[in-house]
């Protein structure tokens, strides 16, 4: 077994950054988690829904979602968005499909309106 030796300062400095790697690993295993208020901004919301920023508007429009306006921003329940995902991304084994408005299966992949 060989020894290397640093000094305290680059120790720390390699310490700050697998701290850092371990909070991003925290946050991909479960976004929603992560987020400590009950509101979130259209990024943070369209982060966790892992959809673009223009996505999230569609979402608004077609009244998806709807956010609560402050001071001409927007920001959004994080219980609507756990709430969006379950509808959106149903759990593996349930049975359940997403239906149409017509009441066909939808075969679309989430989050693209694209035919799989």
């Amino acid at each position: 077994m060989e020894f290397v030796h640093i000094d305290s300062e680059a120790f720390n400095k390699l310490k700050k950054q697998l701290d850092n790697i371990e909070r991003e690993i925290r946050k991909l295993r479960d976004p929603v988690q992560v987020v400590s208020s009950e509101w979130i901004t259209i990024d943070e919301a369209a982060q966790i829904l892992r959809v673009s920023r223009r996505t999230m508007f569609t979402y608004m429009r077609k009244k998806t979602i709807t956010p609560n306006r402050i001071n001409r921003k927007s920001y959004f329940h994080i219980d609507d968005i756990r709430e969006l995902i379950a509808k959106r991304d149903p759990k593996p084994g349930d049975g359940s499909l997403a239906r149409s408005s017509n009441g066909e299966h939808n075969t679309s992949t989430p989050g693209t309106g694209r035919q799989r």
